[in-house]
């Protein structure tokens, strides 16, 4: 039993070593992967800060009078409260937000504006998750929420 014991403690002393040596590891040399402001890959402020920016800036007529943050929870707060009838799950809020948006507003592009289609058919399955993600650096890979008819699939 003892031998049993003292086995397992040698074991796990010895696996402990190296793993505590990489919390003394040497920083990484990149300035930019210590650098606070982009380290999350959204940038500074982060997805709220992307968010407000967007809503004031990447579209017209604007969202939003200022580019102050809004957390993507009250993006889809406001949705669910203005879309979301009895019976409807989040995603069909989604997808109604996101036709009534795009049939008042136009998509801010370089060298212009783009439209983007308010039919809600073209909008079903997008869930809250998949709304913001055209406003992330993943926003080109995989599904995106723009529907096909769009030249883009990254918009902030």
């Amino acid at each position: 039993m003892f031998k049993k014991l003292f086995f397992t403690a040698a074991a796990a002393a010895a696996v402990s070593v190296p793993l505590a040596a990489t919390g003394w590891a040497e920083p990484p040399s990149s300035p930019s992967s210590t650098d606070t402001s982009t380290v999350n890959g959204v940038g500074k402020g982060g997805m709220p800060q992307k968010l407000g920016d967007f809503s004031a800036t990447g579209v017209t007529p604007p969202l939003a009078a200022s580019n102050d943050p809004i957390p993507p929870g009250k993006e889809f707060n406001l949705a669910k409260d203005l879309f979301k009838g009895p019976g409807e799950s989040t995603p069909d809020a989604i997808r109604d937000f996101e036709s009534f948006v795009w049939s008042n507003s136009q998509l801010v592009v370089p060298g212009g504006t783009e439209t983007i289609t308010s039919n809600p058919q073209d909008w079903e399955g997008v869930t809250p998750g998949l709304a913001i993600k055209p406003l992330t650096p993943g926003c080109d890979h995989g599904r995106s929420a723009v529907p096909s008819s769009a030249s883009t699939r990254c918009v902030g």
